[in-house]
């Protein structure tokens, strides 16, 4: 993501996880700030800003962590 953009191959682990962060993905797609395809997410310069935000809907162990947050939260 350091390029504002990842792809990954179909038959990757990384397509298993993209498929459990698909929702958290399509909201973000809404509100125009990454354009998803079925092996890549490009960020749009808006989304550029939100950078943090994106990458959190990618971190499958975040999702599943079942205790409180300690640290900084995005806004």
């Amino acid at each position: 993501m350091c390029q504002f953009e990842t792809t990954w191959e179909k038959s990757s682990r990384a397509q298993t996880l993209f498929q459990e962060s698909a929702d958290r993905l399509l909201e973000l797609e809404k509100d125009n700030l990454v354009k998803v395809s079925e092996n890549s997410i490009e960020v749009s310069d808006l989304g550029r800003i939100f950078i943090r935000n994106i990458c959190m809907a990618l971190d499958d162990p975040l999702w599943k962590k079942k205790t409180p947050q300690l640290f900084s939260k995005a806004i």
